[in-house]
């Protein structure tokens, strides 16, 4: 063999060695490099392999966190009371329609008052309403006066009572409320505890009478009147209006009182009076045409309430 053939030789077999070395020492301890663990008498330990998956698996899971939504505040509607509130009176004056503060009046005359009123409270004024006699020095009006008509809450009305004027001159007075159905009384300002008056001067001559009762008025305060029939006519007294309020009677015809009220009353008319217990009655002797002159006349109840009768020509 020449000299470059055997130098070539060599350097292989140098270059071979080298190889083998590194190859060695890249290998990992207790491993042949042919992928079978070396027999070296201990366990072998087995190296994991970290990849997304193994790591997954083997992480500790955290506990689980249940969040808890607040609780919803439901609204609950309070109780409606099914018990009604009990209504409030009340009046509001307007105006003096007749008789003002202070008119003149003849000793004997008789005449109307009327006042004009808003009803400013929650009732309605019905047929158990009525104006009451409060004090005052005017002998010659009713004690207690019922309304005549229906007053809704907000609504207006012309509020009368016949009025016979004393015989004393001088200046004379008289107050009245309303009353309910169930004896409140009531009146108007802001408390609704004022009360509604008449306020007159008597003076001059006297009216001159033939003995007989002078009317109140000329026409009536409750409006609408029935003619009586028959020579009894009866008018029933019941707690807090008569029965009927007004009548229309003839100078032939006699009165006849019926008390359904549940306590004694006292009626009078042209001068004569007479006092009823519970159920009693009472018939006056004359007839209309021998005590009253023509006109409206009160027949007067104490404590409550009289109704009108009306003496045609």
């Amino acid at each position: 063999m020449g000299t470059s053939a055997k130098l070539s030789v060599l350097v292989l077999l140098l270059f071979g060695l080298a190889a083998g070395s590194c190859s060695q020492s890249l290998l990992a301890p207790g491993s042949s490099g042919l992928g079978a663990p070396a027999e070296t008498g201990e366990p072998t330990k087995a190296v994991p392999l970290l990849t997304a998956a193994s790591s997954q698996a083997t992480d500790t899971p955290s506990p689980a966190i249940t969040v808890m939504a607040p609780p919803s505040q439901v609204s609950v509607p309070e109780p409606t009371s099914t018990i009604a509130k009990a209504c409030v009176n009340g009046a509001e004056f307007v105006q003096d329609v007749t008789i003002p503060d202070g008119e003149v009046v003849a000793p004997g005359a008789s005449f109307t008052k009327t006042w004009r009123l808003t009803n400013s409270g929650t009732c309605v004024w019905d047929d158990s309403y009525s104006l009451v006699l409060v004090d005052g020095d005017l002998t010659g009006a009713p004690k207690a006066f019922p309304l005549s008509q229906t007053v809704a809450p907000g609504e207006r009305v012309d509020l009368s009572i016949p009025i016979i004027a004393p015989q004393a001159s001088g200046d004379h007075h008289a107050n009245w409320l309303l009353r309910d159905g169930k004896s409140n009384t009531f009146g108007v300002g802001p408390d609704a505890d004022w009360p509604i008056w008449v306020r007159i001067i008597v003076q001059g001559d006297q009216v001159q009478t033939d003995g007989r009762a002078t009317p109140v008025s000329d026409s009536p305060a409750a409006g609408i009147c029935g003619e009586a029939e028959g020579d009894l006519v009866t008018m029933t007294l019941l707690p807090g209006i008569p029965d009927p309020r007004c009548l229309i009677v003839h100078a032939n015809q006699r009165l006849r009182v019926v008390n359904r009220t549940e306590g004694t009353v006292k009626v009078s008319l042209a001068g004569v009076t007479q006092t009823l217990n519970p159920d009693g009655s009472y018939t006056f002797e004359s007839e209309f045409g021998e005590l009253l002159q023509p006109g409206v006349h009160a027949l007067g109840v104490d404590p409550c309430c009289g109704g009108e009768l009306w003496l045609k020509e």
